[in-house]
């Protein structure tokens, strides 16, 4: 079974659908402390330290000058360091980013990340990935476009995937297709926002999602107060897919679309989230940053 947890990290809401953080990007700096510095470049200076691999050095502007990736068994830890900046600020140079999912990592794999944040100081989470499992078959969820960019695919090997907003931001929403990229037995579809551990910062990035009913007797509903013209809209309009009844709904008249909207999307609800398990997650992140320990029990 794949790793798709962090077992301090996971909160469930009654209706079974899991909050997690799949991916932290923590910056700091180095600490102008000889004793932090001399173990930072210790650490990544040990030739028997075999996890370190693929070292990349860069001179270039607005680049970090070097790369480190700690390979561990189910993931890859990145360190980035020096920043080239150009306004040349002095702190750039001690600039330190660390990136990594931990929801992938294993016991001991965090003693790497703790080898690398006690170097640093005024730590701060520039973003994360806030994982909403939802236990679903993916092609019944259907993300709701908006004013940001949208982007749908459907590949072979990995199943649906849609996009909102842009990617490496913190406006960025992605929804796809988990049980065919885990590899597991029962239908999951993970919900992902990158944004801050915040939730004024989360409320920002929201999005819609509809979900569609598995069965639903559409036919017992009562048409009471419909002209045979407008029973004929919604008979076109109930044989569009989720996005085209969405998006047509939205030309109505308020009172139309508050009339219509029961029958066009009688067959779907809208996702609600929990914003306590939100919450609790973001707690994490913060409460794990203030006392340097990511650790899973």
């Amino acid at each position: 079974m794949p790793v798709l947890y962090n077992s301090n990290c996971l909160f469930e809401d009654k209706n079974g659908i899991k909050y997690s953080c799949d991916n932290l990007r923590i910056q700091g700096l180095l600490s102008d402390d000889g004793w932090c510095q001399d173990d930072f470049e210790r650490y990544f200076n040990n030739p028997t330290n075999f996890r370190i691999s693929d070292t990349y050095i860069c001179t270039g502007v607005g680049k970090y000058k070097y790369l480190w990736s700690i390979t561990c068994k189910n993931t890859t830890i990145t360190v980035l360091y020096c920043f080239n900046g150009y306004t040349n600020k002095a702190d750039d140079k001690r600039r330190v980013v660390l990136e990594f999912n931990p929801n992938k990592l294993e016991y001991d794999d965090f003693t790497e990340i703790h080898n690398v944040i006690r170097c640093l100081v005024d730590l701060t989470v520039v973003r994360c990935d806030l994982a909403i499992d939802i236990p679903v078959p993916r092609q019944f969820a259907n993300l709701i476009k908006d004013q940001r960019n949208y982007e749908y695919h459907d590949y072979n090997v990995n199943g649906i995937t849609e996009y909102l907003g842009s990617r490496n931001n913190t406006n960025y929403v992605k929804l796809y297709d988990k049980q065919k990229e885990s590899g597991l037995e029962e239908p999951l579809t993970r919900l992902e926002y990158t944004c801050k551990p915040s939730l004024i910062d989360f409320q920002k990035v929201k999005a819609k999602v509809i979900v569609e009913r598995d069965q639903l007797e559409i036919e017992t509903m009562e048409y009471d107060g419909f002209s045979k013209s407008q029973l004929a809209t919604l008979k076109i309009l109930q044989g569009l897919d989720v996005h085209t009844r969405v998006k047509a709904l939205k030309q109505f008249s308020y009172r139309n679309r508050k009339k219509y909207s029961p029958y066009v999307l009688a067959d779907t609800y809208e996702l609600k989230i929990d914003t306590k398990c939100v919450q609790a997650v973001f707690d994490w992140i913060n409460g794990a940053l203030y006392n340097r320990s990511f650790t899973m029990t």
